[in-house]
């Protein structure tokens, strides 16, 4: 405190005394700040200056950006704790360092769907570095890992029951995923036969996970139910005919003898009949009629039947044969030998009774030819035999037979 005294000028001259008193502070004792940071992109508001014993730091105008990286001055503001007796100083000069800074991200495992990230840092200045030291720099790019895709485990075929719908499913080995796709169904039939049977074949193909993929199912169809068919037959001199119903879709007929113990193709053909020649009189054979369907012989002989041609010696004569000339009008039959004979007579029924036309005709001779006649004219006739000095003449009209000159 200090008192002053002071003269006052004016009109006139005034003697006085006027006491003031003022108070003259002292200039405060204080340390510039040296170790103030400030990170990148940020304002003075968010720069903390250090704290003093003997008053506080701030700073002249915080709405400042702090600038680039790098050290610069700001003005700060010193206010003592004492202010009655200090002066609070302004425009000090502080220096800051401004620096960046580095916000990590953590490294994420890509899933099957989701991509991940490997461990990376994002500066302040909206670059992405390795390292939080900034000296590594790397394009965000490079920071992806791809997602790793699903890894699909061998699939399965699921049919339906009729085989008309399939799919293929699989799981992934990483995340349980199950995967199913409908397969395209193509199907084709091989007909069955009486020798072999059919099927129906399902062929499915899909592509599934960028790999095709095929499976097949087959349905048996049964060979056709082939009856073998029913054999009737007459017998002749020698011969002996086979005759039996149609099979629908047949090829031919084979016609198989049972020799030695086992059944032999003897012949083939594609009518329904078939006459066996040759035969000797007295024997009897085994034969069966089997088909060939579909390029195939199916080999059922349950049709058998045993044959045996009619024997050349009869009880009375009897016609195997009546062949006709018709330029000379004539006919000439022939007919079995009969056991005992001693000589064969040929008789024509006419005016209502048995006339006798020939009766010297020899024993080894089974055979007549008629003279010319007329055209037309029928004549009812018999062979009879002599056996014992005697004509057999038993039966005579029921052995009778006709015939018409051509």
């Amino acid at each position: 405190m200090f008192p002053h005294c002071a003269r006052r000028k004016g009109i006139g001259d005034f003697y006085g005394t006027v006491t003031k008193t003022f108070c003259i502070k002292e200039r405060p004792v204080y340390n510039i700040p040296d170790d103030v940071n400030a990170p990148f992109g940020s304002t003075l508001a968010n720069v903390k200056l250090p704290a003093a014993d003997n008053g506080t730091w701030s700073w002249e105008d915080s709405s400042l950006n702090v600038g680039n990286v790098g050290t610069k001055n700001f003005k700060a503001i010193f206010t003592p704790k004492d202010t009655e007796h200090y002066l609070t100083i302004k425009g000090i000069s502080v220096p800051v360092t401004v620096h960046h800074t580095y916000i990590k991200v953590v490294a994420v495992e890509p899933t099957c769907t989701k991509k991940g990230n490997i461990e990376y840092y994002i500066c302040s200045d909206g670059k992405y570095y390795t390292d939080d030291k900034g000296t590594k720099e790397i394009t965000l790019s490079a920071t992806v890992v791809k997602a790793k895709g699903h890894s699909f485990v061998e699939p399965t075929w699921n049919w339906s029951k009729d085989y008309s719908r399939a799919t293929i499913s699989s799981t992934c080995a990483e995340c349980g995923k199950v995967s199913s796709t409908n397969a395209l169904i193509r199907t084709e039939t091989i007909d069955p036969t009486y020798t072999s049977e059919g099927k129906t074949i399902y062929k499915a193909t899909v592509t599934f996970n960028n790999k095709t993929y095929n499976d097949t199912k087959e349905v048996t169809i049964p060979k056709l139910v082939y009856t073998a068919p029913e054999i009737s037959y007459e017998q002749g001199y020698n011969a002996v005919k086979l005759s039996w119903d149609k099979v629908g879709g047949a090829e031919k007929y084979g016609i198989a003898g049972y020799v030695n113990g086992k059944w032999k193709l003897l012949d083939t053909c594609t009518d329904n009949t078939y006459e066996l020649r040759n035969h000797k009189e007295g024997k009897k054979y085994k034969v069966a009629v089997v088909t060939m369907l579909s390029g195939n012989w199916v080999q059922d002989v349950s049709n058998a039947v045993i044959v045996a041609p009619k024997d050349t010696e009869t009880r009375f004569p009897s016609i195997t044969s009546i062949a006709y000339n018709e330029e000379y009008h004539q006919f000439k039959l022939n007919w079995t030998k009969v056991k005992g004979a001693q000589n064969y007579g040929l008789a024509v029924f006419t005016s209502g009774k048995w006339v006798v036309v020939k009766q010297d005709i020899p024993i080894g001779t089974t055979s007549f030819t008629s003279p010319k006649l007329r055209p037309g004219q029928t004549y009812k006739m018999v062979i009879c035999a002599k056996v014992g000095g005697k004509w057999d003449t038993v039966d005579i009209s029921s052995r009778a037979f006709s015939v018409t000159v051509k």
